[in-house]
């Protein structure tokens, strides 16, 4: 193992690079490419309607199965795509299950009910105005305005207030997990040999060496007509990695440091928790006690062909499908 140390309404306008990165552009994306002719099971997984499934073998959870399951996490991941209003409401669903069943076990056994809530949507920086925030010392505009929202997110507040509004009012933590975006940017430039000794002061420990995800992100560029190799996919690797695995530590370091949380729930892009690749795997690396389902990742769906995609190929622990049939694709 190879490391070295230091969408609802329409997306805003972003940067190329923005554009080019899994949590809000290429992975996206890839709904619109040609459909592959499903075969058994996903043929069959993709006639399941709404529910909550065991990715990989179907399996129905029902609401029991479901929240023993949740109880049983130290971090759950729900994917999104940013701008999509039906994978917000999956989120929202999840956390106000986690909340409930903490509670209950907390009343009935004892111990701490408090659960955080990890941001990919705010950049590590702004942590003093999320803190400010859940203790009532700020507004949400305000909180918004320190966070620099519009300017380094950009899309609709509206589609995360729901589990903030909650997490303030039951005391419960937010938690800004992102790289700062300057960051990013210069590794997707020059790479990681690249950042000077003051850069590399903000890159935490980084296992480049990850043969399947590179395969996918490879595939990814490749379908869409851009060569998955050469300088360029290189640096965009590297970039895509220190963005997981800044939000993989930031969890695990926030946890380690707070014993008075049960649990956290992570919002990220879909690219980011799909398939294991990205923040998963590296929680499990950096705490590797924590197995099985410790780490529970949730893949919002719609019924048809990419919900039986999803299940077949196991794109999460729980594949979550919900509303209307996405159509062809």
């Amino acid at each position: 193992m190879r490391r070295t140390s230091p969408r609802s309404r329409p997306a805003p306008p972003r940067r190329r690079l923005a554009a080019l990165l899994l949590c809000g552009g290429l992975v996206a994306q890839t709904g619109c490419a040609t459909a592959k002719p499903a075969r058994a099971p996903q043929a069959a997984f993709a006639a399941l309607g709404p529910g909550v499934y065991r990715g990989g073998t179907g399996e129905p959870l029902d609401p029991a199965a479901l929240d023993a399951l949740l109880l049983a996490a130290r971090v759950v991941l729900v994917g999104e795509t940013h701008d999509d209003l039906e994978d917000h409401r999956v989120q929202d669903e999840v956390h106000a299950r986690l909340v409930a069943v903490h509670e209950l076990r907390a009343a009935t056994e004892g111990g701490t009910a408090r659960l955080a809530v990890g941001l990919e949507m705010v950049q590590r920086p702004f942590q003093p105005a999320l803190d400010a925030f859940t203790a009532g010392a700020i507004d949400e505009p305000t909180m918004l305005d320190q966070v620099e929202w519009s300017e380094r997110w950009g899309y609709d507040p509206v589609l995360l207030r729901p589990i903030w509004e909650r997490a303030r009012a039951l005391g419960h933590p937010l938690v800004a997990l992102n790289v700062r975006r300057e960051l990013t940017k210069r590794v997707a430039s020059v790479g990681l040999a690249g950042l000077s000794p003051e850069e590399r002061t903000d890159v935490v420990e980084l296992d480049l060496d990850s043969p399947a995800y590179r395969a996918w992100l490879k595939g990814i560029f490749e379908e869409h007509g851009a060569p998955g190799e050469g300088a360029p996919f290189e640096r965009f690797v590297e970039a895509q990695i220190l963005w997981d695995e800044t939000m993989a530590a930031t969890a695990v370091a926030f946890l380690a440091e707070r014993p008075d949380v049960a649990a956290m729930l992570v919002l990220a892009g879909r690219g980011h928790v799909e398939r294991g690749h990205g923040i998963p795997d590296r929680i499990r690396r950096r705490r590797p006690e924590w197995a099985g389902d410790a780490v529970v990742t949730v893949i919002p769906a719609r019924p048809g062909a990419r919900a039986g995609q999803a299940i077949a190929e196991r794109w999460g622990d729980v594949v979550w499908i919900s509303g209307a049939p996405a159509g062809p694709g």
